[in-house]
């Protein structure tokens, strides 16, 4: 059991975060809190990314669940991310781009994005129950559907996180996207 938290995890592409974090691993669960429009899918986009071609070595993929916008324009973030390119390079030839991130990725599904604003926590058990994870991405994990029995919001929220934080026990790392309010 302490074998399974000293073998090395993921990595993040930002430094200052694997010296504050340290590696990503099954059961860690990362809650990012951001402002509205700061950026937070660029972000994901870079660390995910990177972190993606760690796994390639085990054929796992990444799920990200999108409720935020556009699923094409997240897909798109991902690619850009991934090649560190500028969107009009990006734009300039997409299916050289695509090309070439599927080079890299090892496949072009290494990322699954499921793009839906209604999600809910079932859509993504089934998901997981399909695919190899070996990372999980929320965005934004506190508008899934699920627990709307709890009562109130505080306790549906808290019931959610749970279940964020035992499917990264049960399945893989996450990392969920919390946003703070925009007033």
């Amino acid at each position: 059991e302490l074998k399974s938290v000293s073998l090395p995890g993921l990595q993040w592409r930002l430094s200052c975060l694997n010296e504050s974090l340290g590696d990503l691993r099954k059961g860690d669960f990362i809650v990012l809190g951001k402002r509205p429009d700061s950026g937070g899918t660029t972000f994901l986009a870079a660390e995910t990314t990177y972190m993606a071609e760690q796994l390639i070595a085990d054929d796992k993929y990444v799920l990200w669940v999108n409720n935020e916008e556009s699923g094409n324009k997240v897909k798109k973030r991902i690619v850009q991310a991934c090649l560190g390119l500028p969107t009009h390079k990006l734009d300039a030839d997409l299916p050289k781009a695509f090309a070439s991130y599927t080079s890299i990725m090892g496949r072009p599904d290494r990322i699954i994005v499921l793009d839906k604003a209604d999600v809910h926590v079932k859509d993504v058990d089934q998901l997981l129950e399909k695919y190899d994870v070996g990372l999980i991405v929320c965005d934004q994990l506190w508008k899934f559907k699920g627990f709307e029995d709890a009562g109130n919001e505080v306790a549906r929220q808290t019931m959610l996180f749970n279940w964020g934080r035992e499917v990264a026990k049960k399945y893989a790392p996450v990392i969920a996207v919390h946003q703070a309010d925009g007033n």
